[in-house]
Order: C-alpha cells, then sequence, then structure tokens
C-alpha cells in the first residue's frame, strides 16, 4: 500500500516539520505501507496548485491514502474539491488539524495549552510586574491557536503585554530564521526595554539570537518559543534562551501514523474522527538532562518523493 503526505515546507527548512515526516514514514513503513511525499511550501505562491496536482495525480495513480496538511482551515478551502474527489474515488483522506471538509480522520494539536503552558512558565520568570513582548507566526491554525493561549495565559498572570501579536507587524509570515531576525531588530527599536519575550516557533527563534547577538543584548532578557529543536535547545544549554515547549513532532507523526493504520490495514471506520496529539514539554536549564533529539526518537528511513 502506499499513501501519499503534502508536505507544508520544503526539506531542511523548519526541523520539527522534517522530524514529523519522518516519524511518520517510518511508522508507517513499521504498519506494511509506503510513504511518498510531495513538498508544496506554503511559503511558495505555487502551493495551492502543487498540492491540486499532487492529489490528482494521487487519484490516477490509485493510491490508497491521502495525508494534507491543513494550513488555514477557514473556508473556502483550496483542497476542499480536490479532496472529494479523491474520497469518491475510494481514496481515504487524512489532515494535520481539522479542514472544513470531510476527511476520514484528523491529528489536532494542544497549542492553545501549548501557549497557556509557556505563558505561565514566561510568568514565573519575569514576575507580577513583567513586561513581555510575543512574537508570532503566520495565519495558520496551529500558529493563531498558539498565540491566543499565550495571551490568554499572560493575561490570567498579569504579565503586561507590549505589543499586539495579532497585528501583522508582528507576525513571522514566512515561518523561518531571516523574517524573525527582522522582526526582532524591529521589535528592539520600538520597545526597547522588556522583561521578557515570547516567540512562536524555534526557527523564528533562530533569527531573533541573530539580531540580539548583533546588538549586543543577547542574554539581556528570557526568551521563551515552541518546537524543541535540537538549535533552540543547544541556545538553551548556552544560556541564551530560556526554553522551548518541544511538541514532541516525532509523536505527532506517530499518531497520524497510528489513525490511517487503523483505517487501511485493520480496516477500522474512521471518518470523521479527531485524534489530538501528546503536549509534549518544556526543555529548560532545569530539564535538559530528559530531552532527547527529534532525529534521536525515531529511526531514519529514507523519504521517497513523488509517486513515480
Amino acid at each position: 500500500m502506499r499513501v501519499l503526505y503534502i508536505n507544508p515546507m520544503d526539506e531542511g527548512t523548519n526541523a520539527a516539520i522534517d522530524a514529523l515526516a519522518l516519524s511518520l514514514n517510518h511508522w508507517l513503513a513499521e504498519g506494511g505501507v509506503e510513504l511518498r511525499l510531495v513538498y508544496a511550501d506554503f511559503n511558495r505562491p505555487e502551493w495551492r496548485e502543487t498540492s491540486r496536482a499532487a492529489i490528482e495525480q494521487a487519484i490516477e495513480a490509485g493510491v490508497d491514502g491521502i495525508v494534507a496538511y491543513v494550513l488555514d482551515p477557514r473556508p473556502p478551502h483550496p483542497l476542499t474539491e480536490p479532496i472529494a474527489r479523491a474520497r469518491a474515488a475510494g481514496i481515504p483522506v487524512f489532515t494535520f488539524e481539522r479542514p472544513p471538509f470531510e476527511t476520514d480522520g484528523s491529528v489536532v494539536y494542544p497549542n492553545f495549552n501549548h501557549g497557556l503552558l509557556i505563558a505561565a512558565e514566561m510568568a514565573e520568570l519575569v514576575g507580577p510586574d513583567g513586561r513581555v513582548s510575543v512574537i508570532s507566526g503566520p495565519d495558520i491554525a496551529d500558529d493563531v491557536e498558539l498565540v491566543l493561549g499565550i495571551l490568554h495565559g499572560l493575561e490570567n498572570a498579569g504579565v503586561e503585554l507590549l505589543n499586539d501579536p495579532t497585528e501583522d507587524r508582528w507576525k513571522n509570515h514566512t515561518d523561518v530564521s531571516p523574517e524573525g531576525r527582522r522582526l526582532a531588530h524591529q521589535l528592539l527599536a520600538e520597545i526597547p526595554s522588556m522583561d521578557g519575550l515570547i516567540v512562536y516557533n524555534d526557527e523564528t527563534t533562530l533569527g531573533v539570537l541573530e539580531a540580539l547577538a548583533e546588538a549586543g543584548r543577547l542574554g539581556e532578557f528570557p526568551i521563551l518559543s515552541r518546537n524543541g529543536t535540537p538549535k533552540v535547545v543547544d541556545a538553551v544549554r548556552r544560556g541564551d534562551c530560556a526554553g522551548t515547549w518541544d511538541s514532541d513532532t516525532p509523536a505527532i507523526g506517530r499518531t497520524m501514523a497510528d489513525l490511517v493504520l487503523r483505517r487501511l490495514v485493520e480496516g477500522e471506520d474512521t471518518a470523521g474522527e479527531i485524534v489530538i496529539s501528546p503536549l509534549g514539554r518544556m526543555v529548560s536549564r532545569s530539564t535538559l538532562h530528559r530531552y532527547t533529539s527529534l532525529l534521536e526518537r525515531v529511526p531514519v528511513r529514507p523519504l521517497r518523493v513523488g509517486l513515480d
């Protein structure tokens, strides 16, 4: 059996997304299912057409399943029609995050809870009179829910918020580090004094750390982010970053693989089912001894790109 996975970012641009794909690949293989990938990086304007074309090719090739990453759950969704055609052709479709169309199962993340827990950690670091800034991400389900959790958590803790991360000017729409560097320089120019900074993901944090080093302000205030990727964990180890929430993307990949295998191998009717991924944990100086690198949590099997 073959399953097509439409990966939302190019290989090497986001360590957490890479680890998710590798985990999905491994655990499907353990169940006797071969994974094929198509990269439809959402930073490329043609990502919608790439995704649609991949689904059409999958229908023609008669794959046994399709896994897609839902970036924006608001209707109308660009994949609604091609995915409906795939399901009409008897191909089960699964998604990361819940979409505005019918599927054979979805895996959702506890994003809001991640935000609450990161905010609570920051509140402990900065104290009741703390003043905190937040850099947020693109308007996709994961990051919007995360930021809402952060904002709610900071408000609950009585921490002062210095900027409005729901404004476009504080969002890293690219999801990668160069824009994080630019946003950090902008933040330092407009809000030169703060007690803490929350960054929505590790790739952006890498750019933020570059900007702080260039400004001679590295280590001046605690920084928290999300994903638990090795480079940011190294920054925690050096003391440049206070912590990163390890969302455990290898476990997310296994959660999806288990859902797909239940449908394809065990024959369960999973239509419309929603499964939540594990919560994860904070990686800080006090918990570093328990951290295992993302790629050490799952055997790495070669990824096969395309259906040929």
